[in-house]
């Protein structure tokens, strides 16, 4: 019986690190993309007019990065901390803060 529960142990400790591995990995490229998206001038232009309308004309990776599987969702947030755009298009969602957590955070 203890055999079997080392054997189960090892088993869930390769596991565990095998997601962990894909969470890092998903981690990179999702921070790559992120800052290839902050490069383009359409994003950059839109974040500083506030200006959502120029993000979607100029800015087809939004939508692509979504396309490809790559993010579920894409959010542009402009310098007072207000969404500009979210992709696909989402209606607005208001979480609860946690308990013991005064202000939000990033």
């Amino acid at each position: 019986m203890l055999e079997t529960a080392s054997r189960q142990a090892a088993q869930l400790d390769a596991e565990l690190a095998h997601l962990q591995a894909r969470v890092q990995e998903t981690e990179v490229a999702l921070r790559r993309e992120a800052a290839l998206l902050a490069r383009e001038p359409a994003v950059v232009e839109g974040t500083r007019l506030n200006d959502w309308a120029t993000l979607a004309r100029g800015a087809p990776r939004l939508r692509t990065l979504t396309l490809e599987r790559i993010a579920d969702l894409v959010a542009v947030v402009g310098a007072g901390g207000a969404v500009i755009a979210r992709v696909p298009e989402t209606p607005p969602v208001t979480l609860p803060m946690l308990p013991g957590v005064s202000t939000p955070s990033m």
